[in-house]
């Protein structure tokens, strides 16, 4: 039994309470104190390696050539080879020319130097401030114009880690359901959402399209 991104040990406590005694529980969470209380086994999950980290760049920055790859590897680096902080940096540079490119890694690396991002935002729960991730999140959001960061404010209003669909979506944008599936999409490719798609078999099987941030950008939006 796999029970993912678990917050707080009330909240799987009926479902432990409900497994048989010889079922096997695989936990992941982002919370220390979680380990500790469980008294299991704990295994911490490592970062990409610089060689997976730079494919993945690589792969995500979709006009990338031979001359990025000194720039892309240091940048990696800056980021500790972490795979969101990757993902929403990759998003950020993949539409960037090179000369802007590199201007937007270098901010990167000062603020991730500076250990400045958002400064003024108290962490929340048990989750803790992720540096990198706020440095590259902190760089997205200021090249974003007004109306996109109001919309990705906004995704705060959702339950953590819980999925919505374009039309719920739209309703905390207050738009349409099509300009609301345009900002999601964009979102999507700046690393700031991923899909979680349903297949509903109510009837004919029929694909819903839903959407999902990680909780850690939640808190911030």
């Amino acid at each position: 039994v796999v029970l993912d991104d678990v917050w707080g040990l009330n909240a799987i406590r009926p479902l432990l309470d409900a497994l048989p005694s010889n079922a096997c529980v695989l936990i992941t969470t982002r919370n220390e104190h979680m380990g500790r209380e469980l008294r299991g086994e704990t295994y911490l999950l490592d970062v990409l390696s610089k060689e997976d980290a730079l494919i993945f760049l690589r792969t995500r920055i979709r006009n990338a050539t031979d001359s990025d790859t000194q720039p892309l590897a240091e940048l990696a680096n800056i980021l500790g080879y972490h795979a969101l902080a990757l993902d929403i940096a990759s998003g950020n540079l993949d539409r960037l020319g090179r000369v802007r490119r590199q201007e937007a890694i270098t901010e990167i690396a000062r603020q991730v130097r500076e250990g400045s991002g958002f400064g003024e935002i108290a962490p929340i729960g048990g989750d803790t401030r992720v540096s990198v991730v706020e440095a590259v999140l902190a760089t997205s959001y200021e090249g974003m114009n007004e109306t996109d960061r109001r919309y990705f404010r906004r995704l705060g209003a959702f339950a953590p880690d819980a999925s919505f669909n374009t039309i719920a979506a739209a309703k905390v944008f207050e738009c349409s359901p099509e300009k609301a599936e345009e900002q999601l999409i964009r979102f999507l490719e700046n690393g700031l959402l991923s899909r979680a798609d349903s297949l509903f078999k109510d009837g004919p099987p029929v694909w819903v399209e839903r959407w999902q941030q990680h909780s850690i950008l939640r808190w911030y939006a």
